[in-house]
């Protein structure tokens, strides 16, 4: 399977870790480094996360930082869509 990022997702990415970075030196090179884990499992079994309900989206969730990444899975290829706080209004994230 072929594996896309979105520019929203990346910039999602740059955000939060140039957010973090902010509050600590190196936080953000570990959210990055999560997010990549991340986004590594989605490659290796994106069928295995689980779907909202109601849409087409799917979400894998990080370990240490409260952040999900929000892809879809269409034939053969992956679009990671966003990556956002997992307390954030599904309505700005979800495909339908």
């Amino acid at each position: 399977m072929r594996l896309i990022v979105s520019g929203r997702a990346k910039l999602d990415l740059m955000r939060e870790e140039e957010r973090y970075e902010g509050e600590r030196e190196g936080l953000g090179g570990r959210f990055a480094k999560e997010m990549e884990e991340v986004i590594g499992r989605i490659a290796q079994r994106p069928l295995g996360f689980p779907q909202f309900a109601g849409a087409r989206s799917r979400r894998a969730l990080g370990k240490r930082f409260p952040f999900m990444v929000v892809f879809d899975v269409q034939g053969d290829v992956i679009y990671v869509t966003a990556v956002v706080h997992q307390h954030a209004e599904p309505a700005s994230y979800r495909g339908k």
